[in-house]
């Protein structure tokens, strides 16, 4: 913005009477708000609207101190200048754009009924403007959330109803397929997500529903089908960022087909290279297939790699040392099990009890031996 600021600047103040001034004006305003220069911003719009009275740019500069205010969490403040200019261009853009951030602030204040009241306006004061699918999104996401799922549907469908090719009704399909999948209407659900697998295979939401579809098979226990359609999220999105997820939704399948040859090897894929809880849930994960096949020592190298290369993950940490300690006792190895339970006590778990109760029985059995 730098040099955009010397120009404007410049214009200003060798040219202040050109044609163009108040458009330097505003063009400088806006670029301290997008910098959050908020006090030089509130100076720049209030010269618009005190030297440029007659200016196209009056309105917008006011508009731009309320998104200030906005800004600064100053709601009260904002709504009065938005409420201005609802009034002021009813029906006009500038208007419908201050009645949706009315809408905005009237929620932030938590007075949801004024909120839901100002979109709902739009929606009928607005009918040609790109708002009008906004505020439809935001009333369905509203209801959706209070779970009205009746009233959330009927905003989702009006939008589908009114512009189906529309980026608002991609979002809508995808509403739906949530709500219908809550309302455990899972072929209803299926049939929103393919819709916008189908329809709008290009668009960013297209892999994500993919995978809301595979959850649903997951739950449903096919797990033939959902392995095929994570796969379709590998090999036609290989560039999106769900490509792990879909790795590791395949290794469930697998793991739930109990072939857990191939669910370790999908685990292995679905792990990131950084130390977090997801990888340390997944190398937990791997360590637990070789644990249901009764391959100890595979089981147990690998709930070790939970331990020392996450660290900071502390429930996966718990949960291996449990692990761990419960192969050693099975095993017989109860010095081994006993360091263990005694690091979990030291990370002060829920389950303390439970381990303090099965230190004292690994105790009670290494005495008898003795």
């Amino acid at each position: 913005y730098d040099s955009a600021l010397a120009a404007f600047s410049n214009l200003l103040e060798n040219y202040p009477n050109s044609r163009l001034a108040d458009q330097a004006q505003y063009r400088l305003a806006m670029i301290y708000l997008k910098s959050h220069y908020y006090e030089l911003a509130a100076k720049s719009f209030k010269k618009v609207i005190e030297n440029f009275p007659e200016s196209g740019l009056k309105a917008e500069s006011q508009f731009g101190i309320a998104t200030l205010y906005f800004n600064l969490l100053q709601f009260h403040k904002a709504i009065d200048i938005f409420k201005q200019l609802s009034k002021e261009f009813r029906g006009e853009d500038i208007g419908c754009r201050a009645k949706y951030q009315l809408g905005w602030c009237y929620f932030k204040l938590n007075e949801e009924e004024k909120a839901v009241k100002n979109f709902n306006d739009i929606i009928g004061d607005c009918p040609d403007n790109k708002l009008k699918e906004e505020a439809q999104l935001w009333l369905g996401d509203y209801y959706y959330k209070n779970s009205n799922y009746k009233e959330a549907k009927r905003y989702f469908y009006d939008i589908i109803k009114e512009k189906p090719k529309c980026e608002a009704s991609v979002k809508a399909y995808f509403w739906l397929g949530c709500i219908y999948r809550e309302e455990n209407a899972l072929d209803l659900a299926r049939e929103q997500f393919e819709t916008i697998c189908t329809n709008f295979p290009t668009h960013s939401l297209a892999p994500q529903a993919l995978l809301e579809e595979v959850d649903i098979l997951l739950d449903e226990s096919q797990y033939d089908e959902a392995i095929l359609k994570a796969k379709r999220v590998i090999s036609s999105y290989p560039e999106s960022n769900l490509v792990n997820l879909a790795y590791e939704k395949i290794a469930y399948a697998y793991k739930g087909k109990s072939d857990y040859r191939q669910a370790i090897e999908y685990f292995r894929k679905a792990k990131g290279k950084i130390e977090s809880d997801a990888n340390a849930k997944l190398q937990y994960e791997i360590a637990d297939c070789y644990n249901i096949q009764k391959k100890t020592k595979e089981a147990l190298s690998e709930y070790m790699k939970v331990i020392y290369n996450y660290p900071e993950s502390k429930y996966w940490v718990k949960e291996a040392r449990l692990k761990c300690g419960e192969i050693y006792e099975a095993e017989g190895e109860l010095h081994k099990a006993e360091k263990m339970y005694e690091k979990l006590l030291e990370l002060d778990i829920d389950s303390s009890r439970e381990v303090t109760s099965r230190l004292n029985k690994i105790r009670e059995r290494m005495k008898a031996n003795h």
